[in-house]
């Protein structure tokens, strides 16, 4: 499983985390201008406000601070999912169970957006959308298989529906991230939680 990356001690030291902070918008700018895969670490320092060798301190490489960023997304949807875990003995609904995961997803991507659609689009971006949905897919199938799902009062196994949800929201939220004018994230839940409950016909509410 991933873990986050936060640099040498980044977690725990202020001035690590301004640093972290620094680095992240400097990516987000630099890779605006040239594509991600042209940043340099000299140009990542230098628009950061730090020493070359100050970003060496904390990470080996652009590639390897990039991939500490995508670990720290993945840690944070796990964090998103337990932060709103649903408690089996009210008896959620597989609705219920829907709406509140992808508004988790939405806000993770929202927390930063502009490091968020970097990390996603493109090419690029291919290898952390396919982390992103894994993970995903996981998280969804455990809520699911703790209240069961149905189909047409037919027991539904959680891996199927978990799954049509995953490619759901991700293609959602792909488009969402494109947007220059992004709908507020509530709308968004009630577009994504209505198109999986129309399109699949597997939900109870």
């Amino acid at each position: 499983m991933d873990t986050p990356e936060e640099g040498r001690g980044a977690g725990r030291d202020p001035r690590a985390r301004r640093t972290e902070h620094a680095l992240r918008r400097a990516l987000v700018a630099l890779a605006a201008e040239r594509g991600p895969a042209a940043v340099t670490a000299s140009e990542l320092a230098g628009r950061a406000g730090i020493g070359r060798a100050t970003f060496y301190r904390h990470h080996d490489s652009v590639p390897a601070f990039v991939d500490s960023l995508r670990a720290e997304l993945i840690a944070e949807l796990r964090g998103a999912f337990l932060d709103v875990r649903l408690d089996p003995r009210t008896k959620p609904g597989t609705y219920d169970v829907l709406a509140c995961r992808a508004r988790a997803v939405l806000l993770v991507a929202a927390h930063d957006v502009d490091l968020f659609r970097l990390l996603w689009e493109g090419n690029a971006g291919t290898a952390f959308r396919d982390r992103f949905r894994a993970e995903l897919a996981v998280l969804f199938a455990e809520d699911l298989g703790r209240i069961g799902a149905k189909t047409d009062a037919a027991y539904c196994p959680p891996e199927y529906l978990s799954a049509y949800a995953t490619h759901a929201i991700t293609g959602v939220l792909g488009a969402w991230l494109a947007k220059d004018q992004r709908e507020p994230i509530e709308d968004v839940t009630f577009y994504l939680v209505t198109l999986i409950n129309s399109g699949s016909q597997v939900l109870e509410q």
